[in-house]
This record gives structure tokens, C-alpha cells and sequence, in this order.
């Protein structure tokens, strides 16, 4: 059975909220344990993890803070129902739990770390003057680390001679490869179970053969999924409430299949939708402060339907029968990984409020 080799960069840590019991990173635990698959990581990859898990936990604290400020009223109340969120916010214990999770997942993978602080610079500064990935034109200092990184990884494979899949959301591994052969870009995790999954089972092809014959009767049950889900007005008062009213899916894209048996599948997906979001809030921009007591008011509310067009991620699964295409059950469906989904009034905000 072939062994597949992969290096996740520290982009898809971040990005799913560094969350190494999601199913993806599971499934990966799982292919990790039945030595289908090798995965790598480098010593500065660890380093820089540790330093977005450090800066995170570092915004949730100044997030809880301001949270404090503001339902101080709840200091009031006999019962310690609320009492939690006055206590202090101990950093340095969710820092530590949190990597001691992330260490112990590496562990448990049994995971092969590459040495890239070991790499001689002069290669580095080589590819930083002749501007080669991942510098490219602009000489972009900052990418030194992943420099490091990319060489470190591409010493491995040629040592061993064996390619590797770099699983990364960073534009800068995708570059790499079209000058490195050594080295196989993906954007997901998900592509990479995927392929993985492949390798020695013919149903991969065949699901999606399915989805593709009874894409009607899948959409139809991911937009009344839609429907179902609440949304949260970014930038609203508290109080704001939005519903979705209609849902059309424009486009159903990177599809990939991340578990198989005989007869189910789960599969992850993701969709470009027009929905129709019925809000009801005040307007933002008809308020003043009371000059007495500092209160805010609103003169004028907002009551109307507004259209959006939004990207977001779904997973389903499916019951199939290899002998009829048209047999097909979907089990269940979750948009947006089970999160509210988020609405803004003013679309130019989003950049802001991110």
C-alpha cells in the first residue's frame, strides 16, 4: 500500500481555528495511524504555530475584555449564573492545554519533524536575490520563515526520494511548485484525503459520478438547510435580527470525498449562494448620545430583505446503492461547519470588522 507523504503548513492550522479534533485533521490522525500516511512537519512550522496560537488567544482575551465592560450590569444579579465572565482570563493555562492538544496530536501521528533551522542560508539568500519563490519580484522579506521551510522539506524529498504534498493556503507553496517537482501543492486538507482516499478505491470516482446525477435533489437539501440557519448582523446593534428567507445555490464547487464505505460517503464542499435575508435593527447610522448620561438611541430602524451573494462550506453525507444511481439518501447536512452565519449591512465594512 502506498505511503503518502504531506507537510501541513501552518496556514491550515489557523484557519481552522487551530481545532486538531475537526473531522479533517481526525481523519488525517486515522490515516496517520494506519501508516497510509507520513505526515511532516518542520521545527519552525511548530514555532510559528505556537506564535498564532499565542496571538489568538491574545485577541480572544481583549474580546472578553471588552465583553466585561459592557455587561457589568450582570454584576448585579444574587444568582452566579454570569459569574464566569467576570473572572480573570487565565492566558498562560489556555496557551498551554491548547498546545499541549496540538503537541499530543503530532504525537499521537506519530509525526516526522524536519529540521529546517538547520538549513544553510546561503541557499536562502540565493532564491531571495534571483527573486524565486517564495519571494518572487517583491523580495518579500517576511517570507525568510517559509523560505526555510520550502527548502527544508524539498532536502527531505530528495534525500528520500520521495515527492510530498504541501497542503497550504499560502500562495507562496503554490509558487514553489512550479519550479520544485519534488513538491505537490494542495489548497485543503480535504483534496488530500481525498487523493489518499483514491489510491486503491474506484467508489471516489463513482460518488462523485453521483453527486453529479442527483445534483438537483442535493442542492434542493442543502438550500432547505440553508434556510434553517440563523445569522448574526456584524455590524448592528445586539439586539439585530436577520432570517433567511430564500436561498438559491449559483454554484456547488471543490467538491471532495472525506470518508467511504460500502455503501456512505461524507463528502465536503463548497457553495456560492443567493439568499434573500429578511433584517430587523436599528439603523446604524441614525443614532446620538444622550449628552446627560452617555446612553445611545436610535431614531429610525431597518425592516426590509436585503440579497447576498456568499461562499461558505458544507459537508453531507450520503447512503448510496452501487447499482442504481438514482438510490440515493442524504442523511445529513451541515452548512457553514454548524457556525451562524455572518450579515453585513454595509458590505465594505467586512474588511473592518475582520
Amino acid at each position: 500500500m502506498k505511503l503518502w507523504n504531506v507537510f501541513v503548513d501552518t496556514s491550515i492550522f489557523r484557519s481552522s481555528n487551530f481545532n486538531i479534533n475537526s473531522k479533517l485533521f481526525s481523519i488525517i490522525q486515522s490515516l496517520c495511524k494506519s501508516k497510509r500516511v507520513n505526515l511532516i512537519i518542520t521545527d519552525i512550522t511548530i514555532e510559528e504555530i505556537k506564535a498564532n496560537l499565542s496571538k489568538v488567544i491574545g485577541e480572544t482575551e481583549s474580546i472578553i475584555k471588552q465583553t466585561r465592560a459592557k455587561v457589568g450590569i450582570l454584576r448585579n444579579l444574587d444568582s452566579d449564573d454570569y459569574k464566569f465572565l467576570f473572572e480573570k482570563f487565565k492566558t498562560e493555562e489556555v496557551y498551554n492545554q491548547l498546545i499541549d492538544k496540538i503537541m499530543n496530536y503530532f504525537r499521537q501521528c506519530d509525526v516526522e519533524i524536519i529540521k529546517a533551522t538547520e538549513i544553510h542560508p546561503k541557499r536562502i539568500f540565493s532564491d531571495y536575490f534571483e527573486g524565486r519563490p517564495p519571494f518572487g519580484g517583491g523580495k518579500k522579506k517576511n517570507e525568510f520563515p517559509d523560505a526555510f521551510v520550502i527548502a527544508a522539506i524539498d532536502e527531505w524529498a530528495k534525500k528520500t526520494g520521495n515527492k510530498i504534498y504541501v497542503v497550504s493556503g499560502d500562495q507562496d507553496f503554490k509558487d514553489v511548485q512550479t519550479i520544485n517537482n519534488n513538491l505537490i501543492y494542495l489548497k485543503s486538507l480535504k483534496e488530500f484525503i481525498e487523493l489518499v482516499l483514491s489510491d486503491d478505491n474506484v467508489l471516489v470516482k463513482f460518488i462523485h459520478d453521483l453527486i453529479d446525477h442527483n445534483r438537483d435533489k442535493i442542492l434542493a437539501a442543502i438550500e432547505k438547510e440553508i434556510k434553517q440557519y440563523e445569522m448574526v448582523v456584524m455590524d448592528a446593534d445586539p439586539d439585530a435580527e436577520a432570517f433567511i428567507e430564500d436561498a438559491s445555490i449559483i454554484d456547488l464547487y471543490n467538491m471532495a470525498v472525506i470518508e467511504l464505505s460500502e455503501n456512505e460517503a461524507t463528502v465536503q464542499a463548497n457553495v456560492h449562494a443567493s439568499l434573500d435575508i429578511f433584517v430587523n435593527c436599528y439603523d446604524p447610522d441614525s443614532w446620538y448620545k444622550d449628552s446627560e448620561d452617555g446612553t445611545i438611541y436610535y431614531w429610525n430602524k431597518i425592516e426590509d430583505t436585503f440579497e447576498r451573494e456568499m461562499d461558505f462550506e458544507v459537508e453531507f453525507d450520503i447512503r448510496f446503492n452501487k447499482t442504481d444511481m438514482d438510490d440515493i439518501e442524504i442523511l445529513r447536512v451541515v452548512v457553514n461547519k454548524g457556525e451562524l452565519l455572518e450579515f453585513y449591512l454595509d458590505e465594505d465594512a467586512r474588511s473592518f470588522y475582520k
